[in-house]
């Protein structure tokens, strides 16, 4: 029976040190055989607080039950060569399980070492049956990542209801201890709900910081898009500039050989092709031209027309920033626009101006359904995922304040408008 009682416990250690290679993402430091010798430790560790010569000898056994408790942390401290509290935690949970198991079987079993394998056998089976499913579903990155998100006294919480709810479950299955239960009814239920919401603002804190993520990756993508674009005309600019020079020796020797007619015709030929090669926008700035050419195609799709009007400093206004602000802003507008279905022509203003250290732009659409707010700048989404969309405003916002800017947003006589006013500095 110690045998078999040994081999329980070297079986659900190696099932728990394969959830933590799963779920913490370390990596055993040992072979796996090796690692079943050192799993010996807290195999062989309960079975000395049953040698009847230490009954006398109280500091003894307390010495024994704290190393019993901590002996798989040693031995997995060991085999991964790494001390660390998530660690820690997969061996605390454990002992809470594993006492969980043995409560719920003590109605099947007596009480010795055969509850003791059975409650071993039943957890370490059960673990494994999760592994194989964490590993079918690909599932070891993401389940690291979002436990990583989890913070430390969440930890804590969690190990405390557990030994709140094991008690509560050990009393509840004991008739002479009924009265334990109902008094420990209350704190358990208290417990899960702090928890419960405690894990739940965690995840939705990690779940709104991914999809800022994504968002600014998506930003960062269109802006590497428009850099593309400016590379394209620089390097068609330099062709012209090579060929200008081509075309500068041809009127010369046209005019030299009294063919004015013809140098005349030259010139108008040359004013064609630069016609045909003029950029759709000409704000001042190349990364706003890019951007503004890109939008019309997509805002065409839908009747609509962007008509600007002033100018874009290049100076004390990042490239990112000014990418998230006109992108997010013309972005929406296109899509308020495309909401019309009559097919009457829409247009989307957008009016610069830059004077004394301070850019003003202005950004106006019409608008096909109501819009509505919730607080001063921040809009209700009418999209139905919730949390995927509604991001595009606060980033402008977020933009705009690093330089000491303001943003008022209004939608009045069916027209959204959107009204930023920044202080550019150089040194920006």
């Amino acid at each position: 029976m110690i045998i078999l009682t040994v081999i329980s416990g070297i079986y659900l250690g190696a099932a728990i040190m394969e959830v933590i290679r799963a779920t913490t993402g370390e990596k055993r430091k040992m072979p796996f055989l090796l690692s079943l010798v050192i799993l010996l430790i807290p195999a062989l560790s309960p079975l000395l607080m049953d040698v009847e010569a230490l009954h006398e000898f109280f500091i003894l056994r307390l010495i024994l039950l704290m190393l019993s408790i901590f002996s798989k942390f040693i031995a997995f401290s060991i085999i991964f060569r790494r001390i660390k509290l998530n660690i820690l935690y997969i061996c605390l949970m454990s002992l809470i399980t594993s006492q969980m198991y043995a409560t719920l079987l003590s109605r099947f079993l007596p009480a010795g070492h055969v509850l003791d394998i059975a409650a071993m056998l039943t957890e370490g089976t059960a673990l494994l049956i999760i592994l194989f499913i964490i590993r079918k579903r690909e599932l070891e990155l993401t389940l690291q990542q979002e436990l990583k998100a989890i913070a430390k006294y969440q930890y804590v919480m969690v190990i405390i209801l557990a030994y709140i709810i094991n008690i509560f479950v050990w009393a509840s299955l004991s008739e002479e201890h009924h009265r334990i239960a109902e008094f420990l009814l209350m704190p358990t239920l208290v417990g899960f709900t702090i928890v419960l919401i405690s894990v739940i603002s965690t995840t939705a804190a990690a779940s709104k910081q991914k999809m800022v993520s994504e968002l600014l990756a998506d930003q960062i993508e269109k802006q590497t898009e428009y850099y593309d674009n400016i590379k394209q005309i620089y390097s068609e600019f330099r062709s012209f500039r090579h060929d200008f020079k081509n075309h500068l020796l041809c009127i010369r020797s046209l005019l030299a050989e009294n063919e004015t007619e013809k140098a005349t015709d030259y010139i108008s030929d040359i004013e064609g092709v630069l016609e045909r090669e003029k950029q759709d926008f000409d704000t001042g700035n190349i990364i706003v031209d890019s951007l503004l050419s890109d939008k019309k195609a997509k805002a065409l799709r839908s009747g609509t027309r962007i008509e600007f009007t002033g100018f874009v400093p290049t100076m004390g206004l990042s490239n990112v920033d000014a990418c998230i602000i006109f992108s997010n802003a013309i972005d929406n507008a296109i899509e308020a626009c495309a909401k019309d279905q009559s097919g009457q022509d829409k247009v989307i203003s957008i009016k610069s101006d830059f004077k004394k250290g301070y850019y003003f732009l202005t950004i106006s659409n019409p608008v096909f359904e109501s819009v509505n707010f919730k607080g001063k700048n921040q809009l209700v989404t009418s999209k139905e995922n919730k949390t995927l969309h509604g991001l595009g405003v606060p980033n402008i916002i977020r933009a705009v304040h690093k330089y000491e800017g303001t943003v008022d947003i209004s939608a009045e006589d069916n027209r959204f408008t959107l009204e930023i006013v920044m202080h550019l500095k150089k040194e920006q």
